[in-house]
């Protein structure tokens, strides 16, 4: 399972159709598909009822939804605390040095 196919699932979520899902993500219409034909392979279970137009949400795929939102939640939020402290140390790194620099003038 990939971080990507759950953001895809989130967006023919959010979009209603697998077609404004495919503009949101940046791909075509064809790779949603397959990404997504793919994840129900690997989990074993329909989350979509293609015989719906447009394919709708099974119970289990509405369920996954949500979970699929919480995971990509928590990996966008430790995302951005890895960023966070990459440019804290960075910021510190240059306080070091100025501060370095400023006692050997003295």
């Amino acid at each position: 399972m990939e971080l990507r196919q759950l953001k895809t699932l989130i967006a023919i979520a959010d979009a209603g159709n697998f077609v404004g899902a495919a503009d949101r993500v940046g791909r075509t219409q064809s790779a949603v598909s397959q990404q997504i034909k793919a994840l129900e392979d690997e989990l074993s279970v329909e989350l979509f009822d293609r015989a719906a137009r447009p394919p709708s949400l099974t119970v289990e795929g509405r369920a996954f939804v949500e979970r699929a939102r919480r995971i990509v939640a928590m990996c966008d939020e430790a995302a951005g605390r890895i960023r966070s402290e990459e440019h804290t140390s960075e910021l510190q790194s240059h306080h070091d040095f100025v501060c370095r620099l400023l006692l050997e003038k003295k």
